[in-house]
């Protein structure tokens, strides 16, 4: 009996000993964190603090171009997944004379384009964001639009057209978005919808009903001027209608309670800076932009 239970205790000894050497059991799997790929994770561009957006504003607006895109550039640094900055980059790029006509729309178009992306993924910005970024690409487009030919460029009509419609669907009283629509359809060779919407950019420039954030009200007046210079309305300025259009939109302006002088010659009434009010407070919550 004693000998059973020495052999039964060197038993037991020996099993445990034989447990110590093993290697322990693996701890349970940690629980999945879910990461979320999007850039923007709680739906609004992930922008760098306002301070800073506001003096690249102020650069900007004093066409101090190449300080506004260093500023830019460092706060892009920072805030990759900024649809704000890069939009504001591109402007920065495209309206600075001293990079050339194209070679500024070439440049700006690289920020137009990563600012869009993020927006499309669901980074949302300011209505002035949004507005701001279909009109930056839609001028891109249509500088680098005209061939050596005298022709223009199909595909880059398209593009200033599809990023018009996209600004029309959410400012439809923008006399700037139906007057370079008018411009798209000119270059096309379709005078008729061309004289449509130039004679609707007359007809909503005379109205009370537009974008509270324009950078630049423009008269009726300043679009008349800049009709009879624009390159894209060779067609249209030669069709009896185009001078027909203007009498009618003058004759409008007579009839408002509050017209000025109309005419050649008059002083049109702007309201706001040349440049930029992009990054002014909005006085509105800013809206998200849904995926184009």
């Amino acid at each position: 009996m004693e000998k059973t239970k020495v052999i039964s205790a060197v038993t037991l000894l020996a099993g445990l000993v034989g447990a110590c050497g093993k290697d322990p059991p693996p701890p349970p799997p940690a629980a999945e964190v879910a990461v979320s790929a999007a850039p923007c994770p709680n739906g609004r561009s992930d922008d760098p603090p306002r301070a800073e957006l506001v003096k690249a504003h102020r650069l900007f607006r004093g066409q101090q171009y190449a300080e506004a895109r260093a500023l830019l550039d460092r706060l892009l640094e920072q805030k990759p997944h900024s649809a704000t900055a890069l939009a504001a980059r591109g402007d920065a790029t495209l309206f600075d004379d001293s990079l050339g006509y194209a070679d500024a729309a070439r440049r700006a178009r690289d920020y137009y384009d990563r600012a869009t992306n993020l927006v499309a993924q669901g980074c949302g910005v300011s209505r002035r964001t949004e507005y701001y970024l279909h009109m930056g690409d839609a001028f891109a487009a249509l500088r680098l639009a005209p061939t050596d030919g005298g022709a223009f460029d199909r595909a880059e009509l398209d593009r200033a057209d599809a990023a018009l419609r996209r600004a029309e669907e959410r400012w439809p009283q923008s006399a700037e978005v139906l007057y370079n629509q008018a411009r798209v359809q000119c270059a096309r060779g379709d005078v008729d919808p061309c004289l449509e919407r130039f004679s609707s950019a007359l007809e909503a420039a005379g109205s009370l009903e537009r974008p509270r954030f324009l950078r630049t009200h423009r008269s009726t007046e300043d679009w008349i001027v800049r009709s009879e210079t624009q390159s894209e309305f060779g067609a249209l300025r030669e069709d009896p209608r185009y001078r027909a259009v203007i009498e009618e939109a003058r004759a409008r302006l007579k009839t408002r309670p509050d017209a000025g002088p109309a005419g050649p010659g008059a002083s049109p009434r702007r309201r706001g800076p040349e440049r930029g009010l992009r990054l002014r407070p909005d006085s509105r919550p800013p809206a998200q932009t849904a995926p184009q």
